[in-house]
C-alpha cells in the first residue's frame, strides 16, 4: 500500500511538473485573443495540425525567423509566421488566437513598425539575436523584425507614430531602471 501511495504522489508531481513546463512556453508570447495576426499559409506561414499552442511556442522558439504564430481551438492547428498581417483581422467566433514572441528586456506597445532611426540592418538574424544585437549598441532603443530581417534603430530620427499596415513588428526596449 505504501508503494502505491508513493508512486501516486510522483505522478501527481510529474503532471504538475509537465503543467508548469508548458505554462512557460507561453510566458515570452503575448497573446492576442479573437485576432488573426498572422495571415494565411503562404511559402512564408507554415502549419501544424493536432497542436497544442504550447507545442507551437516549442517549435517557433526552435525557428530563427519566427516571430509569432495562431492557434485555431477549433481545428487544434497552428501556423507560424516570421511577419505580421498588414491588417488587423478581427476573427471572433473564429477561435483563433494570435501570440508574438516578445525577447526579454523587450514589449510591444501597439502593432505595427516605426520608421526612421536605422542603426543598420541585419539578414538572417532570429528575433532573439535581433534582441541582442540592440543589447550591444547603447544607442539602441528598440528594433524593427519581419522574418529574419533585423532592423536596430535609436531614438534619433526614429518617428514616434507607428505605421499599422506593414509585416513588420517594432519591439521597444524596456525602460532601464
Amino acid at each position: 500500500m505504501r508503494e502505491v501511495l508513493i508512486i501516486f504522489i510522483l505522478c501527481v508531481c510529474l503532471m504538475s511538473a509537465m503543467r508548469s513546463c508548458e505554462m512557460y512556453a507561453l510566458d515570452t508570447y503575448d497573446k492576442f485573443p479573437d485576432y488573426d495576426l498572422i495571415g494565411d499559409p503562404s511559402e512564408d506561414v507554415v502549419c501544424y495540425e493536432n497542436t497544442t499552442p504550447e507545442a507551437c511556442a516549442d517549435i517557433c522558439d526552435t525557428e530563427s525567423g519566427c516571430m509569432g504564430f495562431k492557434h485555431s481551438t477549433k481545428d487544434n492547428a497552428c501556423c507560424l509566421s516570421g511577419y505580421l498581417l498588414p491588417e488587423n483581422k478581427h476573427a471572433p467566433g473564429y477561435q483563433i488566437t494570435s501570440y508574438i514572441k516578445i525577447p526579454p528586456g523587450y514589449k510591444i506597445e501597439q502593432k505595427g513598425d516605426r520608421l526612421g532611426g536605422e542603426i543598420k540592418i541585419l539578414e538572417e538574424v532570429g528575433l532573439d539575436g535581433c534582441a541582442k544585437e540592440c543589447d550591444s549598441d547603447k544607442e539602441c532603443v528598440g528594433f524593427s523584425f519581419q522574418g529574419a530581417s533585423c532592423i536596430p534603430k535609436k531614438s534619433e530620427g526614429l518617428l514616434p507614430k507607428y505605421i499599422e499596415n506593414t509585416r513588420a513588428q517594432f519591439f521597444v526596449k524596456n525602460a532601464q531602471v
